[in-house]
C-alpha cells in the first residue's frame, strides 16, 4: 500500500512539475531573463520527470498524440539501445534566442552507451517537441558511412547501365523511323527526276571512238629495217605511209 502511495504521488509530481516548467518559462517572456544555466536545469528536470514516469508504467494518460506523447515513443525507442537509464550525463547546453529555446541533455545507458535529449519550446514558452536519440558509437558511424557509400555507388551505376540501355535499345528504332519519314518525305522528288534522266539518255548518241593511226618514226625506222633485211635491198626504194592495227583472226 506504501508503494503503491509513493507511486501515485511520485506521478503527481511529475504532472505538476510538468505545469510549473511551462509556466516557469513562459515568465520569462521572450527568454530575455533566462540564462543557460537555468534552462539546462529545467531540461536535466524534464529528463528525470521523463524517466520516473516511464520506469512507474505512467505513461497512457499523455498518449494523446501530444508532444510528450511523442517524447515517451522517442525515449522507448531509445532505450533499446541503451538498455536502461542510468542517470544524467555531463553533455548539456541550451541554445537561447528571442524567439525559441532548444536544451540538449545528455543521459547514460548500459555499456557506456549515451543518447540526447533535445527539447524545443516556442516563443510562448509552450514545448514544440521532445526527442531521445542514441549516440552512435565509433564503428556505428563507420558501418552507416561505408552503407551510405555502397548505396550511392550502387544507384550511380544503376543509373548509367540504365542509360545505357535506353541508348541502346530506344535509339536504333528512333533513328530508323526518322530515315523512313526522309525516305518518304524525297520520295515525290526522286520519281519525278527520273522520267528526265530517262529521256535525255534515249537521246544520248554514244561516239564510237575513231580509230587511231599510229604514226611512231622509230617504228617506222624498225619496219623498214625488218622490211630491208628480208628483201635484201636497201630502203630507198619503198616509204611506209601508215601504219594500222591487223585485224585478229576468230
Amino acid at each position: 500500500m506504501k508503494k503503491r502511495f509513493s507511486i501515485l504521488t511520485a506521478v503527481i509530481a511529475c504532472v505538476l512539475s510538468f505545469m510549473v516548467l511551462s509556466a516557469n518559462v513562459r515568465a520569462a517572456g521572450m527568454y530575455d531573463a533566462l540564462t543557460e544555466e537555468q534552462a539546462v536545469q529545467y531540461g536535466q528536470q524534464l529528463v528525470q520527470q521523463i524517466a520516473e514516469l516511464e520506469k512507474s508504467g505512467q505513461t497512457a494518460q499523455y498518449e494523446d498524440g501530444g508532444v510528450f506523447s511523442g517524447a515517451f515513443d522517442s525515449w522507448e525507442t531509445a532505450m533499446e539501445t541503451l538498455k536502461s537509464y542510468q542517470g544524467l550525463s555531463d553533455a548539456a547546453s541550451a541554445t537561447i534566442s528571442a524567439d525559441s529555446l532548444v536544451i540538449n541533455i545528455g543521459i547514460l545507458g548500459e555499456n557506456n552507451r549515451t543518447a540526447t535529449v533535445t527539447i524545443s519550446a516556442d516563443e510562448s514558452g509552450q514545448y514544440t517537441s521532445i526527442s531521445v536519440s542514441a549516440d552512435e558509437t565509433f564503428s556505428e558511424k563507420m558501418e552507416h558511412a561505408a552503407l551510405n557509400t555502397v548505396l550511392g555507388m550502387g544507384m550511380a551505376f544503376f543509373v548509367l547501365i540504365l542509360i545505357a540501355l535506353v541508348i541502346k535499345f530506344a535509339f536504333p528504332p528512333i533513328a530508323a523511323f526518322g530515315k523512313r519519314a526522309e525516305e518518304k518525305k524525297n520520295a515525290p522528288a526522286a520519281k519525278a527526276a527520273a522520267p528526265a534522266a530517262s529521256a535525255s539518255g534515249a537521246t544520248a548518241v554514244t561516239a564510237a571512238p575513231a580509230e587511231e593511226l599510229t604514226d611512231d618514226g622509230e617504228l617506222v625506222a624498225v619496219i623498214a629495217a625488218a622490211i630491208a633485211a628480208d628483201s635484201r635491198t636497201g630502203t630507198d626504194g619503198f616509204v611506209v605511209r601508215s601504219i594500222r592495227r591487223a585485224g585478229r583472226r576468230a
